[in-house]
């Protein structure tokens, strides 16, 4: 059986279900979480340590497009041997294209912060208010309580900091495909005028060797230039009739990122 509104609402008065509650997020059927102080999301690909971010009232959560991002919502739950629950996404981060990683309900005597895994799987940027609505979070009774030996004594009980859940780096795949592209591509724009300059040198080196007529008489697909990046060298090699131009991408990387 799901627990009605009149029913939240007195095991949140009474039984202290849900610590900090709000009585107006109280719905029909569910309760409204509220995006809380903390968040985690890898910034860039080389990051080695977590870096917890941490909102106040007024600022905004915004997660980059593709990323994954760790929340914790401003209440506790306090779980009775009765009692379960599960979460779900509101329509609103939904239509702004979240995806909620799913995750087992909540066990009985469990105590503490929801934590959720949210990816934005858009292209815009997804922004979330400290205190915004951002979980829903519905409570079904058990057809009979548990046992005390049967609640949840897990590692997590009593979470109330990000801190304690994240403690390794995690980056989604697609967003670090991004990054690298990005990347890549800024690279390689920086050196097209050393990429043409090597096309021009190339070509002048021809020109005075056979000549132009002799180079436009004998010219055939097979001769255009070829291109090879070596990632781990960051160099640019371009082969053309028989010769071989060696082009330092690094030059630029003293340069900071924008």
């Amino acid at each position: 059986m799901v627990l009605s509104k009149n029913d939240i609402l007195y095991r949140c008065e009474h039984q202290n279900l849900i610590e900090n509650y709000c009585q107006d997020n109280i719905q029909t059927c569910s309760y409204d979480l509220r995006m809380g102080s903390q968040y985690y999301y890898a910034t860039h690909i080389s990051d080695d340590t977590v870096k917890i971010g941490s909102l106040q009232k007024g600022e905004i959560l915004k997660i980059p497009p593709d990323a994954i991002c760790y929340v914790i919502t401003e209440e506790s739950v306090n779980m009775p041997s009765d009692l379960t629950a599960s979460i779900s996404l509101p329509l609103k981060l939904i239509k702004c294209g979240v995806m909620l990683a799913a995750q087992p309900p909540y066990d009985p005597g469990y105590h503490g912060k929801t934590i959720a895994l949210l990816h934005n799987l858009s292209n815009e940027t997804v922004k979330i208010k400290y205190g915004q609505h951002i979980l829903n979070i519905v409570f079904t009774k058990l057809s009979r309580p548990v046992e005390e030996y049967q609640k949840y004594k897990g590692d997590y009980q009593e979470l109330t900091d990000l801190k304690d859940f994240c403690q390794e780096v995690r980056v989604g795949a697609v967003f670090e495909l991004r990054q690298k592209l990005m990347k890549w591509t800024e690279r390689f724009n920086k050196a097209v005028p050393n990429i043409l300059s090597a096309i021009s040198v190339a070509l002048a080196i021809l020109t005075l060797v056979v000549g132009i007529p002799s180079v436009v008489n004998t010219w055939n697909p097979s001769s255009y230039p070829e291109f090879f990046i070596n990632e781990r060298e960051n160099t640019l090699t371009i082969f053309m009739d028989g010769q071989c131009y060696e082009i330092d991408l690094k030059q630029d990387e003293s340069q900071p990122e924008n």
